[in-house]
């Protein structure tokens, strides 16, 4: 296989032996010249010019000196043109020396740019699989809750009104569970960060949202406010019929203003909310049929929530509570809810009639 690495070390070998011949080259013809210049060259200088003097014309002048001036001419000339190329000729081997620092540069920031994406990989295996694993046990507690049904239909006990929404709720409380267990691996959730994991259903009635399962940190204190459509983050997501996400709460000119007090801004300082969609729902906000409900999760950090992180998985646990309350509604329209003896003597007194709609839980 072809390393690059490999290949520059040769080059590198191979350089440095022409720069090794080139160097001995430049050292012969340098003593060369030297002995030429400082030895050879005034002697024979001094026999020209004392043969020159011997003679009485110079045009009596042997050839072989006419050979011997010009020869003397040349090797002055080659030595000269040699020793300007010398200090002329382009380093190779200085190149080589650059480039390999520039190879081991970028091979440094590779490194460095590598171990960053083999973080950030290894952080996002981590955050899929326990997103996978989160979502299988919540499918499975939902599919359990719809199991238990299935058997109450087929009781011919009955079921007591007061018991069925105990065991509602329950349920309800364990789908959402996950959330909380795994809220640090799921949403990077700190001790200083103040959890909020809420559970808000609608109540027609009352045109209402009210908590119906709110699990949070022990130093927030549990007012479970109820909401109207259209009124703060709770609000607003049923409202819309879509997914409100605020990375700082105080940056939002309409929330701010109605928050209780300068302290929930602080202790709720960013928040996702998901609406609960019926199973029927299109999500337009005009065919006339409300949510169920929405989730919420709130947090005291800046930033807490990521869109491309959160968003489609809790869009998917909405999925499995509409699912769920579906089956709550099924229950409910084909079985009677029986009320305790007490609360029937109680109802038969007062002459009402006492009637549970799954909109209101």
């Amino acid at each position: 296989m072809y390393q690059p690495k490999d290949n520059l070390q040769s080059f590198m070998k191979q350089a440095k032996a022409n720069n090794l011949y080139s160097d001995r080259i430049v050292e012969n013809v340098l003593l060369f010249s030297n002995i030429w210049t400082t030895l050879l060259a005034p002697i024979l200088m001094g026999f020209g010019i004392s043969y020159i003097w011997g003679l009485e014309n110079v045009q009596n002048a042997e050839p072989f000196f006419y050979a011997f001036g010009l020869i003397f001419l040349l090797v002055h000339l080659t030595v000269a043109y040699v020793v300007h190329q010398n200090n002329s000729k382009f380093s190779l081997y200085s190149q080589a020396v650059e480039l390999e620092q520039e190879y081991s540069s970028s091979l440094s920031e590779l490194r460095s740019e590598l171990a960053r994406y083999k973080h950030g990989v290894k952080t996002l295996s981590k955050l899929y699989s326990n997103q996978l694993t989160s979502l299988y046990i919540i499918s499975f507690t939902t599919d359990q809750a719809i199991g238990l049904f299935q058997k109450l239909d087929n009781s011919f006990n009955g079921v007591k009104e007061k018991d069925f929404w105990d065991t509602v709720r329950e349920h309800l409380n364990s789908i959402m569970m996950p959330i909380v267990i795994e809220r640090e691996a799921l949403f990077d959730f700190k001790s200083e960060d103040l959890f909020n994991v809420a559970l808000y259903f609608y109540n027609e009635d009352d045109d209402r949202l009210f908590v119906v399962s709110r699990e949070c940190d022990s130093r927030l204190p549990q007012r479970n406010r109820q909401w109207k459509p259209g009124h703060g983050h709770v609000g607003l997501s049923f409202l819309h019929k879509e997914a409100k996400i605020c990375p700082d709460i105080t940056l939002s000119h309409e929330l701010a203003k109605s928050a209780e007090d300068a302290d929930d801004n602080r202790k709720y300082r960013s928040f996702i909310s998901i609406p609960i969609l019926r199973c029927d729902d299109n999500g337009d906000v005009n065919n006339g049929i409300n949510p169920l409900g929405v989730i919420v999760l709130t947090s005291a950090k800046v930033e807490q929530f990521i869109e491309a992180r959160d968003l489609q998985f809790l869009t998917i646990i909405s999925k499995f509570l509409a699912i769920y309350l579906s089956s709550v509604d099924s229950f409910i329209t084909h079985n009677d809810l029986h009320a305790d003896e007490l609360e029937e003597k109680a109802y038969s007194n007062q002459g009402e009639e006492h009637e549970v709609d799954i909109k209101s839980e």
